[in-house]
């Protein structure tokens, strides 16, 4: 089995908010994970307008195959109004 290659992205943000780093495009040997640290940087306009942002992960396609399907988690973000 060979390695996994993916590209990470987020929608639902303003363009360049996602932070991670040299990590948009990943590889992953059979058997291993990867922790993706990542950090989102928001006007306090926009931060009072997005509540949650979607993070998909893509997995490439080697030439000639079959696309597969993009894996999407729906985060939110918490603050510290919400922990009182």
């Amino acid at each position: 089995v060979e390695e996994q290659h993916y590209h990470i992205k987020a929608s639902g943000l303003p363009e360049g908010a996602l932070d991670i780093g040299e990590m948009s495009d990943v590889r992953v040997r059979p058997g291993k994970s990867v922790m993706v640290l990542a950090s989102v940087n928001l006007s306090l306009a926009d931060s009072h307008k997005i509540a949650e942002f979607d993070f998909i992960v893509t997995p490439k396609a080697k030439p000639g195959a079959k696309p597969s399907q993009a894996m999407t988690k729906k985060l939110r973000f918490h603050t510290n109004q919400e922990a009182k």
